[in-house]
């Protein structure tokens, strides 16, 4: 059975053998295809070669390609026997678009799907400093990788683009591009376990339950994480129930909150226990929400990443699913980490030491974490 993998290896074959015959189009495909698209090295160094060539002006052909390549890598890597055969590959009527398509979204979900392991290292971090600068830095180069994909992309598909990717910052640009950094966040997230679904259910209890001693806190909370959004369902029936009292300027204690977790809870089929309940709201009477908000922060970005790295990584490697679709899913994940992150102060003074164990990402001066149409 042909495999994607199969065909991809021949439409690099074909995409380049086809350039050997007539390099003209070469100009026009340069502007979306990479070197890092190929999967074979071997084809890799080719393109790369007739790179080198279009900017020195010089003729891409087999026999100027084969001296510059044997001079650059050596005769074992060069083997230029096979750039003979990329003759033979090339079609009758060659036509390098439809290979270079081909080729572009290959590179493209591999990128998008090494962005899981930067997203899942943002979310520890996010998760260990409760700093939003540090999350957000972080995130617009997970950003700008996503954008550089989805505008390649467009061009490939010839669809028009806004052409933002190329007034990103340099330096945003390079660390989008950086293979060290994704590196260093496999090792980061490595380093670290999972998070605990218990821990998870915890912190959102505690959240909810110190929100009855300070009901201002209650709307700024809801506008930033819905009811429907915790893991710990009893006790996102106790939110709903203080969103909505919040929201019709009800009074609110731990008597009228448990009569209106009642009500609620006939909706919702689930409700903690009345002493259950009364003993977690008076054991948060001292409680500090915005603290408490800021560990469910954590614990909803890193599993936000976790399971936003899974998604990415299923879609693609599934050829069924449509690159736009897998870059729609890129952005949907950013958005909601860029949103989570707002729970973290801007930054927090730790002295002159940082923080044991944490990746340290320079913040790019740069806008959002991803801006512009999300497929392209």
């Amino acid at each position: 059975m042909v495999t994607f993998d199969d065909a991809t290896l021949l439409a690099e074959r074909s995409l380049l053998g086809s350039l050997l015959v007539d390099p003209r189009p070469f100009r026009d495909l340069e502007r979306f295809v990479r070197g890092t698209d190929f999967t074979d090295p071997w084809h890799r160094h080719v393109w790369v070669g007739m790179r080198e060539a279009a900017a020195r002006g010089a003729p891409i052909d087999t026999l100027a390609l084969g001296r510059q390549m044997l001079q650059k890598l050596g005769g074992r890597i060069a083997d230029l026997p096979r750039l003979h055969l990329l003759l033979h590959d090339a079609p009758t009527k060659p036509d390098p678009l439809p290979h270079a398509r081909h080729v572009v979204e290959s590179g493209v979900r591999r990128e998008i799907d090494g962005q899981g392991v930067l997203l899942r290292a943002t979310a520890l971090e996010g998760s260990m400093s409760h700093e939003g600068r540090r999350v957000r830095a972080a995130l617009r180069i997970s950003g700008a990788a996503v954008l550089i994909a989805c505008e390649r992309w467009a061009d490939a598909a010839g669809e028009p683009t806004d052409n933002l990717a190329a007034r990103l910052p340099a330096r945003l640009r390079a660390g989008a591009e950086d293979l060290d950094l994704r590196r260093a966040a496999d090792k980061f997230v490595g380093d670290y376990p999972g998070v605990e679904r218990s821990e998870v259910i915890g912190h959102e209890q505690r959240l909810v339950a110190s929100l009855v001693h300070h009901p201002t806190a209650i709307s700024p909370t809801v506008a930033w994480m819905r009811p429907d959004q915790l893991v710990n369902r009893p006790w996102a029936t106790v939110y709903s129930a203080l969103a909505q009292m919040a929201a019709a300027g009800n009074h609110i204690d731990h008597t009228t909150v448990a009569l209106e977790t009642s009500r609620v809870g006939r909706a919702t089929g689930t409700a903690p226990d009345l002493p259950v309940m009364l003993d977690a709201i008076e054991a948060e009477r001292g409680s500090v929400p915005g603290h408490l908000r800021q560990l469910v922060a954590g614990d909803h970005l890193r599993m936000v990443a976790s399971n936003g790295a899974a998604a990415l990584h299923d879609g693609a490697t599934s050829p069924d699913l449509p690159v736009s679709d897998l870059l729609q899913t890129a952005t949907a994940v950013l958005h909601r980490m860029d949103h989570l992150s707002t729970a973290f102060p801007d930054q927090i003074d730790v002295g002159p030491y940082g923080r044991r164990g944490s990746l340290r990402i320079d913040p790019p001066n740069a806008g959002p974490a991803i801006e512009g149409p999300a497929a392209g």
